[in-house]
């Protein structure tokens, strides 16, 4: 059967259906016509079997016991469907009329009668043909399963893979972008054949060099499509199935992780504990380990704050390099009382002692008290006005001393030779003596 637009002649659909006649009055169920069946092609008015029309099974012939009555069965939910420009359409029969235009379960098709009728259809609109599905894959610092305004943070290079759920096999493979995001830009949401919509999942693979493995709690099971700032997947990775019928950008995945870090700051009275009036200091060095190979190298920022995220479960050491002239704070002042403002760094090595990260806990999830306090009790600088003089021309040096500390500097010698050629002439010091 084909759809026919209101133009006469004009197929604007391009959309077969096929429907089985079936013998109607046979008692009991029984089969008339117990021989091999075959498809033949009839029209609906019968007047010519060779002409497209409706197939039924009967004897592979045009006459015979079998042909005298008909009933349309066998059209699954009665609901068809095609797609015209990028729209898909739902067609489902409503009725079967005789030429008297009686409404009629069956359909008579008497021998040598021309039995003349008509099938009724109702057409409904019911969306794209094609839609796109996406969102991203973030940072789920606080591990809640829902994306927060301040995760902004993507997972990149995640493989992201579409099934279809009847026979479990890949319909698109994508991956995410610097930012975390994920399109699969042409998906398909009615299946032509069965007029019935398709059923989908999804399953994100983190990439093996990020080091992240775990994924935020499901945040909805069961609806994938429920809220637009979730975390949709299980602990696999693997999406509930799901249907589309619009664009869909809120299918997401939250990974989650874990973080160190805090301060490297100048401990002016070197005590060990960070006080009011201490500054944080800029570009020290500072590497991770796991526990023993180097993970990665962050450096401290303006205000002496660093930080090491994402991290996933595990055992980690935290060193820090000294910058040239500067020692370490006392360890660990009050034995770990004073875990938010002391030293966390062996003075021997620079490194902290070993920090496991567990993401079934929350107090043990990020830890952001990892500090280290460095000193320079004095400070040496030395200028000269000129950099190449010429016989006989005076040079002046200026030496400046700058005490970091909190304590006066008693019993300092500093000695300093002049360049050969150069006569010292006198001095004067602005402040103490020289």
């Amino acid at each position: 059967m084909n759809l026919q637009s209101n133009t006469a002649g004009v197929n604007d659909f391009n959309r077969t259906w096929s429907f089985e006649l079936h013998n109607w009055e046979t008692p009991n169920g029984a089969d008339p016509c117990p021989r091999e069946t075959n498809g033949i092609v009839r029209n609906l008015d019968d007047t010519d079997p060779d002409l497209i029309g409706f197939p039924y099974l009967g004897d592979g012939s045009d006459s015979g016991t079998c042909d005298d009555a008909h009933a349309f069965v066998d059209a699954p939910d009665q609901n068809y469907s095609w797609v015209d420009n990028g729209i898909v359409y739902r067609v489902e029969i409503t009725g079967f009329y005789d030429a008297l235009n009686n409404l009629k379960q069956t359909f008579w098709a008497e021998e040598d009668a021309d039995t003349n009728g008509t099938v009724q259809f109702s057409i409904t609109e019911v969306g794209p043909a094609n839609v796109s599905i996406g969102d991203r894959i973030w940072i789920d610092s606080n591990n809640n399963g829902v994306q927060d305004a301040n995760e902004t943070g993507g997972v990149p290079s995640v493989r992201v893979d579409l099934y279809y759920d009847n026979n479990d096999t890949v319909a698109d493979t994508v991956y995410s972008d610097i930012n975390g995001i994920y399109e699969f830009p042409k998906v398909k949401t009615i299946d032509e054949g069965s007029g019935q919509s398709i059923t989908y999942y999804i399953k994100f693979t983190l990439p093996i060099a990020s080091g992240l493995t775990e994924f935020s709690p499901q945040n909805n099971p069961g609806d994938p499509l429920a809220f637009g700032d979730d975390s949709d997947v299980d602990a696999a990775g693997v999406t509930d199935t799901f249907t589309v019928d619009d664009n869909t950008t809120d299918i997401d995945a939250g990974v989650r992780c874990g973080s160190i870090g805090n301060l490297v700051w100048i401990d002016k009275n070197q005590n060990g504990l960070q006080e009011p009036g201490e500054p944080g200091i800029e570009g020290v060095q500072i590497n991770l380990y796991n526990p023993n190979d180097l993970n990665r190298t962050v450096y401290s920022s303006l205000l002496g704050l660093y930080g090491f995220m994402p991290l996933p479960s595990g055992d980690y050491v935290v060193e820090f390099v000294l910058p040239s002239g500067y020692h370490f704070s006392p360890y660990r002042v009050g034995g770990g009382t004073n875990e938010d403002t002391d030293s966390d760094v062996n003075v021997t090595d620079g490194k902290t002692r070993v920090i496991t990260i567990d993401l079934n806990s929350s107090s043990s999830s990020h830890v952001d008290y990892y500090d280290a306090g460095i000193y320079q009790e004095l400070n040496i600088t030395k200028t000269v006005n000129t950099v190449t003089a010429v016989n006989g021309q005076e040079v002046t040096y200026t030496i400046t001393v700058t005490n970091n500390t909190e304590r006066n500097a008693t019993d300092v010698n500093v000695t300093d030779l002049l360049p050969a050629g150069v006569i010292y002439q006198d001095h004067n010091a602005s402040s103490g003596k020289l």
